[in-house]
């Protein structure tokens, strides 16, 4: 998995929300929400839909960015299903996600809701 570098003056978050919403004749695949968090990892839902018929995926997509020499973007995309290993996910977006039988994604979103539980627990 390589880092992918482009140029833009958008912010990363921009740059990315784009990169992944494209149209084919049989296809589209949009972006329902996303953040980039402090860290520098960009989570985002992204739905694909398929031309006449209801069926809809929404899979978490995860994005390792660097961004040290504006306006040069890095980025490493990498789906739910490749089993990420960065588990800070807002819930908001895990919610937005359809079901899935693919084991590396189920333990990230697991991973991703125990993170968080952890978080809001030791902040009490």
């Amino acid at each position: 998995m390589g880092l992918s570098i482009t140029r833009d003056a958008r912010s990363a978050q921009e740059f990315l929300d784009f990169e992944f919403i494209f149209e084919t004749e049989d296809r589209r695949c949009t972006v329902l929400d996303s953040e980039l968090r402090d860290d520098g990892v960009y989570y985002a839902a992204v739905q694909l839909t398929w031309t006449g018929s209801d069926a809809r995926v929404v899979f978490g997509l995860v994005c390792l960015v660097d961004r040290h020499n504006d306006p040069s973007l890095g980025y490493a995309p990498i789906a739910e299903s490749m089993g990420p290993r960065v588990f800070n996910c807002p819930a908001r977006i895990l919610d937005l996600l359809t079901p899935t039988s693919h084991p590396y994604a189920l333990a990230w979103r697991w991973a991703c809701r125990h993170r968080a539980r952890a978080h809001s627990t030791a902040a009490h």
